[in-house]
């Protein structure tokens, strides 16, 4: 998916969506790592599942192309949001 699309449609975005905390929960069994650990999101959107993760002690790169979706993202000390597609993360 392109950003264009989701800078397009994308706005408004967060006042629909939220995270689900039983599937947040099923992502940190699976995981199964320990707090601290950093994490990355890759297509992030607003953010959502980053924040849930993060709650939980974990540290999380958000990795999402569009600037809208990137701009609804609520603020949170433990995830760093970064401009990115999947063809091209920006992480060392």
């Amino acid at each position: 998916m392109n950003r264009a699309i989701y800078d397009e449609i994308g706005a408004g975005y967060v006042h629909g969506r939220c995270a689900d905390q039983r599937l947040a929960n099923a992502l940190l069994n699976l995981l199964a790592v320990p707090p601290g650990s950093i994490l990355a999101e890759i297509g992030a959107g607003t953010g959502n599942y980053s924040r849930a993760v993060a709650d939980a002690g974990m540290n999380i790169v958000a990795v999402e192309p569009s600037i809208v979706m990137r701009g609804q993202a609520e603020e949170h000390s433990n995830v760093e949001f970064r401009e990115g597609v999947a063809e091209s993360i920006p992480l060392p």
